[in-house]
C-alpha cells in the first residue's frame, strides 16, 4: 500500500527529537507534523522525551491450515465468545487464532501448547480442521492498555504529534478507520470519529 501510494518506506529504529522552532527531527529529516503508529513500541519513542506511556505488548499466535479440494472461500467467519476466530480464505486456507498473552512481552517464539488449545476449541465448530494437509504458525505483537481501550489524537504537550495505539486484536479492522481519522486531524479536516472519545491523555502523561 505504501509503495502504491508513492511514498518511500524506510525500515529501522529512529528517535523523535523536538526542535526549537516547533518542528521535529527524525533520522536527519525535519517534519512539521508527525504521526506515531508504532504499536507496542510507543513507549520506546516517547519515554525518552519524559512521558509515561500506558501501552504494553500482547503476544498473539495463530495457525494457518491448508486444505486440498475444499472451497474455503465460501465458508463463513466464526467468532465465538472467546479469543478464538476461525477465518477462511480462498485457495484452501483457514486461519485459527489468535491467542491473547499479556505476560510474554515481545517474545515471538511459537508455543505449541497454546496453539493446540486453540485448535481443539476450533474443532468443536469446524471438525474438518483435522483433515488439513499441512499447517504453519505466525506470531506477532499487539499493543494494549491497562483498561484494554484504544486511543488516538494529539500527544499532550507535543503539538502536531499525533498518535494511535492500544487497538489490540481489533487493529486489523479498526486500524484503517483510526488511521484515516489521524490524517484528518493532522490536516485539520473533520473526521468520522471524535478523538475526545478516545482520550490520549488517559494513557500518555508528561512526567513531573
Amino acid at each position: 500500500m505504501i509503495k502504491a501510494s508513492g511514498f518511500e518506506k524506510l525500515e529501522g529504529q529512529v528517535t523523535l527529537s523536538p526542535l526549537d522552532d516547533g518542528t521535529y527531527e527524525i533520522d536527519g529529516q525535519t517534519f512539521d507534523k508527525v504521526i506515531l503508529a508504532c504499536g507496542a513500541w510507543l513507549g520506546q519513542t516517547l519515554e525518552p522525551l519524559g512521558f509515561e506511556v500506558d501501552v504494553r505488548p500482547q503476544k498473539g499466535q495463530l495457525r494457518d491450515y491448508f486444505f486440498k479440494g475444499m472451497d474455503t472461500g465460501k465458508l463463513p467467519v466464526l467468532m465465538p465468545e472467546s479469543e478464538l476466530d476461525v477465518i477462511p480464505f480462498a485457495g484452501g486456507k483457514i486461519s485459527v487464532g489468535a491467542s491473547h498473552e499479556n505476560d510474554q512481552g515481545f517474545d515471538l517464539t511459537v508455543d505449541e501448547a497454546v496453539l493446540e488449545v486453540l485448535e481443539e476449541e476450533a474443532k468443536t465448530y469446524f471438525p474438518d480442521l483435522s483433515t488439513a494437509k499441512s499447517f504453519s504458525e505466525r506470531v506477532g505483537t499487539r499493543a494494549y492498555t491497562s483498561d484494554f481501550s484504544p486511543f488516538f489524537g494529539e500527544v499532550p504537550e507535543l503539538k502536531n504529534v499525533f498518535v494511535a495505539s492500544g487497538l489490540g486484536s481489533s487493529g486489523l479492522t479498526t486500524g484503517p478507520l483510526i488511521g484515516k481519522n489521524l490524517v484528518d486531524l493532522a490536516m485539520n479536516r473533520p473526521g468520522n470519529l471524535d478523538s475526545a472519545d478516545y482520550p490520549v491523555a488517559n494513557y500518555i502523561k508528561k512526567q513531573d
